[in-house]
Parts: structure tokens; C-alpha cells; sequence
């Protein structure tokens, strides 16, 4: 992997420039890795967890209750463990073959941030803040913060090492989504027994298909169709917390067992409607995406949904409450419409 040399001139009293082609190259060169993070979504609290990754696309999460996420790309496969209801649910990535990898291919947490990086040290627009130095842990730090992207990153790194020991990033939203990973170690020794989808003895398992393809504008009409006809209505936002909310209190209209939680099929119907909502997610700012909430069951057919503008185009993509989809050249104006950001 080709990195250019691009350097983060910090204040002449720092003494050393931060090389983001060598911090790239770091993590780019490691084959294993242990770090913590802390994922804060906007209007929910702060949520802690250990995370390893070993190559090739081996990835865990453990969190503090005992549960934990086992994702393996080569494999196929993502199984999540609850300890406490003895319960193992196995997703099946399937759909995940296409023909535009380095945009479309699954990465974990760790592989997300490492490729921002080395995008970032590839790509002359992007610019930096220089942040100074900063004591961690006793260590004096360099900062520098990445701009001029979808994703705004903060890295911290050891100037000894230049390995990050602390990096930043609001990850796309909506809502803004704030991941802070830190005390990193690379190239550390890891069991591959920890990434193992082995199922536990004696837990209960429950198995689904996960489209693992890029989400496209069809999959936000079946969401927005499949909310209405099983639940319904429709979400209030298409924001995390307005879908987790509102599929949280469908699921329990429908009926969940209090012993084996969610059926396949109730599984099935969260990850279609979630799919849909992935693609308004990854919109980016210039799409001007914006939802129309509170739109009931007897509102008229043309009545607007949602509406965005495709990469790169200059026409506006409507959706209506009759799930069928115009084309306008100037966006609607629609009082009390949510935009949909990144920033």
C-alpha cells in the first residue's frame, strides 16, 4: 500500500513535524491490534467497550455486561453472545461479492479508520489544524486534526512511535455519532480462539441473512413501505435514535418471547427497515437530504416523504407517502422538513 509523504508542520516549539504518511503506514503495516472505545450517540449515553482486530478482517467488540461481537469478512459471518440469556445470533453476510471493493467492502471500526488515514495521506486537498502537543498518560503527545473530509478525524500520536494513541472521529450520522478510540497497541498477540464462531454449548441459537451490498434509494422506499405496513406508521426521524425507538416499540406491539427475544422473522423485518435507513445515513451534505415527519396514514398520495439529491447530480429525487418516486430541479420547501447532516 503506496502512502505519500505528506507532513503536519506543527509550531516551531514542538520541534517535529508529524509524518501522516508513516502514521497511515502504522497502522496500515499492523497485523493485530487492541484498543478501547467509546461511542457516543447524540442523545444517548456514552457506550465503552474493548476492541481487538486481527488480519485478515477478524474483528471483536467486548462490552462491560459480558456480551460480545465476533465479525469475520472472510467468513462471512458476524455472531453476537449474551452470557447472561445464553443466546447467540449468527448473521450471514450475503450479497457482499461486488465490483467496486475499495468502496463497497465491509470493514470493522479499526480497518474504517486506518483506511481514512491512508486516504487522507494519499490526497493533497486535505487540510490540517495543528493542535500542539498534549500530555497522556505521561506521554507528551502531538495533535492534529483532519478537515476537508465527510468525516473529521482528531489523531493523537506518540512522535516516538508515530503510532496514534488517540484518535477522533464523528462518524456519520444522522444523528452525530462521536468514536473516541485510545489506548492503542499494535501488533500485539492475540488467540485466535477469541475471533472463533464457534457456538457456546448450551446457548440458543438464532441464525439470519444480512445484505452485506451497498443500501440504495429503493431499500429507504421498502423500509418507509414495510414501517407502514407492518407497524403501521411511520418513524419520527430517520435519525438512530427515532428508528431504534420505533422499531424497539413495534417489535414489542407484535410480541417478542421474554426468554428467546426476537423470531427470525422479527429479526428479518429490523434488518430491512435498518438497511433503508443506512442508505439516508450515508448521504453526504451536498445531497441536501431532508425527512418529513409526522406524515399520518390518510395523508394524500403526493404528499413528500423525503428527498435528496444523488452524487454528483442536479436533480432531486422525491419520495412520496404513496412510496412511488419523482424527479424535481429545485428541492421542495416543506415546513418542519428534517435535514439530514453529516457535519
Amino acid at each position: 500500500m503506496l502512502i505519500g509523504t505528506r507532513l503536519c508542520e506543527l509550531p516551531s516549539t514542538t520541534r517535529m513535524p508529524i509524518s501522516l504518511d508513516q502514521i497511515a503506514a502504522q497502522l496500515a503495516n499492523a497485523t493485530s491490534a487492541r484498543f478501547k472505545m467509546v461511542v457516543t450517540v447524540h442523545g444517548q449515553p456514552a457506550q465503552s467497550l474493548t476492541a481487538y482486530y486481527m488480519q485478515p478482517g477478524r474483528f471483536r467488540q467486548e462490552f462491560p455486561g459480558g456480551e460480545f461481537n465476533v465479525a469475520d469478512w472472510e467468513a462471512g459471518k458476524m455472531m453476537s453472545v449474551d452470557p447472561n440469556s445464553k443466546r447467540v445470533t449468527v448473521f450471514h453476510l450475503v450479497n457482499a461479492a461486488v465490483e467496486d471493493t475499495e468502496k463497497k467492502e465491509q470493514k470493522n471500526q479499526f480497518e474504517m479508520i486506518r483506511d481514512l488515514l491512508v486516504a487522507a495521506a494519499n490526497d493533497p486537498a486535505v487540510k490540517f489544524e495543528e493542535l500542539g502537543k498534549r500530555e497522556w498518560d505521561g506521554k507528551q503527545l502531538l495533535g492534529f486534526r483532519i478537515l476537508g473530509r465527510p468525516q473529521p478525524m482528531t489523531v493523537w500520536t506518540d512522535p516516538t512511535t508515530n503510532f496514534p494513541v488517540r484518535i477522533e472521529t464523528t462518524v456519520a450520522g444522522p444523528p452525530k455519532t462521536l468514536l473516541v478510540m485510545d489506548n492503542y497497541e499494535a501488533n500485539v498477540e492475540l488467540d485466535p480462539a477469541m475471533f472463533s464462531l464457534e457456538i457456546p454449548e448450551g446457548y440458543q441459537l438464532v441464525e439470519t441473512d444480512v445484505d452485506a451490498s451497498m443500501p440504495a434509494e429503493n431499500d429507504l422506499v421498502n423500509s418507509l413501505r414495510l414501517c407502514r405496513e407492518i407497524y403501521g406508521e411511520l418513524p419520527a426521524g430517520l435519525d438512530t435514535a427515532a428508528v431504534a425507538y420505533f422499531i424497539g416499540k413495534s417489535v414489542a406491539k407484535q410480541g417478542v418471547d421474554p426468554d428467546t427475544g426476537p423470531s427470525k422473522e422479527q429479526m428479518q423485518q429490523i434488518l430491512k427497515i435498518g438497511r433503508g435507513f443506512q442508505f439516508a445515513a450515508t448521504l453526504l451534505p451536498e445531497s441536501e437530504a431532508h425527512f418529513v415527519p409526522d406524515v399520518d396514514n390518510d395523508a394524500p398520495p403526493d404528499q413528500v416523504l423525503f428527498w435528496y439529491r444523488p452524487a454528483g447530480g442536479q436533480i432531486y429525487r422525491v419520495i412520496h407517502a404513496d412510496f412511488s418516486v419523482t424527479e424535481t430541479a429545485t428541492a421542495p420547501n416543506i415546513e418542519g422538513a428534517q435535514p439530514l447532516s453529516r457535519q
